[in-house]
């Protein structure tokens, strides 16, 4: 009895520490987001970052190595919820049609919720054009994205496409998604999802007809 007392006083102040270090690594993710939001990624500097979070600068290091390591935690975080909401929306045996349909309207409905995530998503694969490997750890945050949207428009069962040609085709998707989103908005009209859902749709339907080189692909694949 003795020994397990001894055991947990010992352990509570690395538990304190724990729930610390995570609050502090919250708070710099949140104060972030909010800058990125209001100024952009670019133009926010680490010192932004810290002085929202009433932090040193230096403390910045302890948790993140890179500006760019800030950005993928927080972009792998929105693709985490984005992508359950869309697994939540796509079911197994949807037709094509629908399946796609189901993710635009899941990107809809999370952009629409989290406009700070539009942008940061937005923002974030320009870094990626700069070609650093020390973004190495953001390009993977695509990836999974990619990868985990391609299952989503086409279920390994559905059609002989391998990961790359899925995650290609998912590509294609989110572009069109993020794309009318964001010339939408650049131009200050006024959104339709069902437009680009109708694009979207058909225009999946036709790239797997073009990737698969058979005669007729109903959207019921």
């Amino acid at each position: 009895m003795h020994a397990t007392a001894a055991r947990d006083r010992a352990t509570a102040p690395e538990g304190r520490r724990a729930r610390r270090k995570a609050r502090t690594r919250r708070a710099l993710m949140e104060a972030a987001l909010e800058l990125f939001a209001r100024h952009g990624i670019y133009d926010t500097r680490l010192e932004d970052i810290t002085e929202a979070a009433d932090l040193g600068k230096g403390a910045f290091y302890n948790y993140f190595a890179s500006k760019t390591d800030l950005v993928s935690a927080l972009l792998g975080e929105a693709i985490e919820q984005l992508l359950a909401d869309c697994r939540r929306l796509v079911a197994d045996d949807d037709h094509l049609a629908a399946r796609v349909t189901a993710i635009v309207r899941a990107h809809d409905a999370f952009f629409a919720r989290h406009p700070a995530f539009f942008l940061l998503i937005h923002q974030a694969r320009g870094l990626l054009m700069r070609h650093d490997a020390r973004e190495q750890r953001l390009a993977r945050v695509f990836k999974t994205y990619l990868d985990e949207l391609g299952r989503l428009v086409v279920p390994a069962p559905a059609a002989p496409l391998d990961a790359g040609a899925r995650a290609d085709l998912a590509a294609a998707v989110i572009g069109a998604i993020t794309g009318y989103r964001s010339f939408d908005a650049a131009a200050g009209l006024a959104l339709r999802p069902d437009t680009v859902e109708t694009f979207v749709a058909g225009g999946t339907a036709a790239a797997l007809q073009r990737t698969l080189k058979i005669g007729d692909l109903r959207s019921e694949i």
